[in-house]
């Protein structure tokens, strides 16, 4: 990536320079290195105002917000989530809006605000439902579930966490078994039959030891 970032600056672009300053940034965070990631996703959005390219001036707030988040910085975060929508949305750019509405909602969820964070989900699902985001369309449905769980609305949680576990199985995506833990654990809330809870305990927990899960703690 250092040496991309080089050849780049000898061609003198912003948005080469920029591009290669969020892929450094990105394999920086992926190897732990969260202050060195940091430092070159603000070099990168230097280059990138600079430029017209509103799409890679997303991406990389997008990036400077969650490298923020997770170092705690939730408030700070939050405004470049909401710089990173904003540009997408110029953009055209449904499925950099859907990842901003996604990672605003964590947020808003974090702070007890849960019917916004719901609501932010779905707009984000809608938008994934309109492009070829089916895998990230299983995490939002089940986040859309894990919402409602806390509303108190379990019948609405039960009907998202069904989807999210046939979108999954379409999709082959591991991800449904852990949506199909949280029906069972939704039905028992419920007050559903234990025989009926008990049967899907036995199977969910087959699958599990099939996919190499640890074993379930019902």
């Amino acid at each position: 990536y250092e040496q991309a970032i080089e050849e780049a600056k000898t061609l003198n672009s912003s948005v080469l320079i920029g591009a290669c300053q969020t892929n450094l940034a990105k394999a920086l965070m992926r190897t732990g290195n969260p202050e060195a990631a940091l430092k070159h996703c603000e070099e990168s959005l230097r280059h990138l105002v600079q430029t017209n390219d509103l799409k890679r001036q997303g991406d990389a707030y997008n990036l400077l917000a969650v490298i923020r988040f997770w170092g705690g910085n939730e408030k700070q975060a939050l405004r470049d989530y909401e710089k990173a929508l904003a540009l997408h949305r110029a953009a055209n750019n449904p499925e950099g809006e859907a990842a901003a509405l996604t990672n605003i909602a964590v947020i808003r969820e974090n702070e007890g605000r849960l019917e916004e964070a719901l609501q932010l989900n779905k707009q984000a699902l809608s938008l994934v439902r309109q492009i070829r985001g089916v895998n990230i369309a299983t995490q939002l449905v089940g986040n859309i579930s894990t919402c409602l769980c806390k509303l108190y609305r379990f019948e609405e949680a039960l009907l998202y966490a069904e989807q999210a576990v046939d979108i999954g199985k379409k999709m082959n995506d591991n991800n449904a078994l852990w949506h199909q833990i949280s029906i069972t654990q939704i039905k028992r809330t419920i007050g559903y039959p234990i025989d009926e809870l008990l049967q899907e305990f036995v199977e969910v927990e087959a699958n599990c030891h099939k996919e190499s899960f640890p074993l379930l703690q019902m």
